[in-house]
């Protein structure tokens, strides 16, 4: 739960730093923004803070696989995305595009 009593947790409380690179400054503001709103206009918190719940546990899942590999594990990753093919197909694949 993100809402116990009268207090709400944003932020790092919150557990909104993603755990794949500990990044989520964008999540925190973005709670912020969500607690007030709870605040000024009675809405259910935990019903606005279920869409970061299901991002921060994929980021988590992901960092889960990603702590199998080795250093030379990642070598190999990075040597492969250098290659042309490679490059080609994912600079011109709209699946492999970020949101």
């Amino acid at each position: 739960t993100y809402k116990v009593n009268n207090i709400l947790f944003a932020g790092n409380a919150a557990g909104l730093t993603d755990g794949f690179l500990g990044f989520g400054g964008l999540n925190a503001i973005e709670g912020g923004i969500l607690a007030a709103q709870s605040i000024i206009k009675g809405y259910d918190y935990n019903l606005l803070m279920k869409k970061f719940h299901k991002k921060i546990e994929g980021f988590y899942e992901f960092r889960k696989i990603m702590n199998r590999y080795s250093n030379n594990d990642f070598d190999r990753v990075v040597k492969l995305l250098g290659f042309p093919l490679v490059k080609q197909i994912i600079y011109n694949n709209p699946l492999f595009k970020l949101k």
